[in-house]
């Protein structure tokens, strides 16, 4: 059994087993392959922050499956990707019995499963009536996280440990963001970009209505389009399992009916 980084020049050797979100490269992201007797037989991809990775995708070939491949991946990931103060480990994966008892095995503890939807900007622009919406004015209590002051992050933080979410290093403070009333945060949206396009966590209070949950994405959309590097064809994979921003969704799949949702997705935290 071998590790080894997967980069240009060794690509197309792993290539079957790679997600396609991490076919191609970006700096922050890095993808590790493991062989046996010359095979490639598994696969990691994983955004890598100062103090946080972030899981893309782990597949091991199924003939090669319970072998002890798959933990050699992420067991091998800090040290790989020369993170020396890593915090914590996270992961979304497919909700069933084989990977649940995987991931418990790795020490991940496991919280229930969320709602995801996958979409594309141009998807959401599908309704004019809509596409004005969301290009429209975006009220001025939604911020950007990187507009917060260290006693407002502080806040943030303690807001979204209550919730259950850890506020990873990943997360990038020009797309993330929260609505503050009345000097209270009542809910939050954090975005992590990966290849082509945005991982985006949805949660709020009890207080948040619908309208406040559509300012959100609208900011996001307006900052994707804004942005050279994302374009209509950018996906956004959505996860959240908030009442308010499922029903966001629910009216947004009906409006465009081209969202794709589904149920299915457990979430893992490592803390290390």
């Amino acid at each position: 059994m071998n590790i080894t980084r997967i980069d240009k020049t060794n690509e197309e050797f792993f290539l079957p087993l790679l997600h396609d979100q991490a076919k191609g490269g970006r700096p922050d992201l890095i993808r590790i392959g493991v062989t046996d007797d010359d095979q490639a037989v598994g696969a990691l991809s994983a955004v890598i922050g100062q103090k946080d990775i972030v899981i893309q995708s782990v597949y091991v070939d199924p003939a090669f499956r319970r072998q002890g491949y798959g933990r050699t991946l992420v067991e091998s990931l800090a040290a790989l990707a020369g993170v020396s103060e890593v915090e914590s480990i996270t992961v979304y994966a497919k909700n069933d019995e084989e990977t649940e008892g995987f991931l418990r095995e790795l020490g991940f503890e496991l919280f229930e499963a969320v709602g995801t939807i996958r979409t594309r900007v141009c998807e959401l622009m599908h309704s004019e009536k809509l596409r004005k919406q969301l290009l429209g004015r975006v009220s001025g209590d939604i911020r950007p996280l990187s507009s917060l002051s260290t006693d407002e992050k502080r806040r943030l933080r303690t807001y979204l440990s209550e919730n259950r979410i850890y506020l990873s290093d990943l997360c990038d403070p020009e797309y993330s963001t929260v609505y503050k009333k009345k000097e209270k945060i009542s809910s939050a949206v954090l975005a992590i970009p990966f290849p082509g396009g945005m991982e985006v966590t949805c949660t709020s209070d009890n207080d948040m209505d619908l309208r406040e949950a559509f300012d959100h994405i609208a900011a996001l959309i307006q900052s994707l389009i804004r942005d050279l590097e994302y374009d209509f064809t950018s996906e956004i994979r959505f996860i959240s399992d908030d009442g308010v921003f499922a029903d966001l969704f629910a009216t947004l799949e009906r409006n465009t009916g081209k969202i794709k949702s589904s149920n299915d997705v457990i979430h893992g935290v490592m803390l290390l």
